[in-house]
């Protein structure tokens, strides 16, 4: 039997008294669309934060392809995309220019950059969009932009911080079209969400 791409072992995150991950168990399959439900403030977005290496766990580690998440970071962060809640790319910049930029920012080769970008303004309708500053997207493109971004390098894995939250009905489908053919394709997909049906 493979090993699961994600594994939390008694994952845990203190900030003071306030217990913002208590003891968090699991393993995430590859391929799979993992849906981490719970309201606002249940420590979802902690608990991403911990898988990404951006804050230490209190207790207990997590692995991502048998890497420990803290302690060797550097490594595991290759291996995965972020899509932030709040929209992270800049603003000033074009469609193509953020993908050129964090193109660069992965050390995608210079020479797969302009066919990975094209491919991935295929793959979120944005091929019409490729000269518009990513400031006066609307909210569904902006967020296609982010999910383009995070898989300019190409990464088995994929995280996704409540990606369709305010977004209107037609963007939200969109958006899970997309989750769902990078699934099919062999990425493995964490996303968190409030939305029941959503995580149903």
């Amino acid at each position: 039997m493979p090993e699961p791409v994600i594994v939390l072992n008694h994952l845990t995150k203190d900030f003071g008294d306030v217990h913002a991950v208590r003891d968090l168990t699991f393993t995430i399959e590859r391929g799979t669309i993992f849906g981490f439900l719970g309201a606002n403030g249940a420590g979802k977005t902690t608990t991403m934060r911990m898988l990404c290496g951006l804050t230490h766990p209190s207790n207990g580690f997590a692995t991502i392809g048998g890497h420990d998440v803290w302690k060797e970071r550097e490594a595991v962060r290759a291996k995965f995309g972020y899509v932030a809640q709040r929209f992270s790319l800049y603003p000033d910049l074009t469609v193509h220019e953020n993908l050129r930029f964090f193109g660069g920012a992965c050390r995608v080769p210079g020479a797969e950059l302009e066919s990975r970008i094209q491919n991935l303004l295929g793959l979120t309708d944005l091929q019409q969009k490729r000269e518009t500053a990513a400031g006066s997207l609307s909210g569904g493109m902006r967020q296609l932009l982010a999910v383009a971004c995070a898989l300019i390098h190409d990464p088995p894995l994929l995280f996704l911080d409540e990606p369709t939250s305010g977004l209107d009905p037609v963007h939200r489908q969109q958006i899970w079209n997309l989750l769902y053919d990078l699934s099919d394709g062999g990425k493995t997909i964490f996303v968190t969400t409030h939305y029941m049906d959503e995580a149903e």
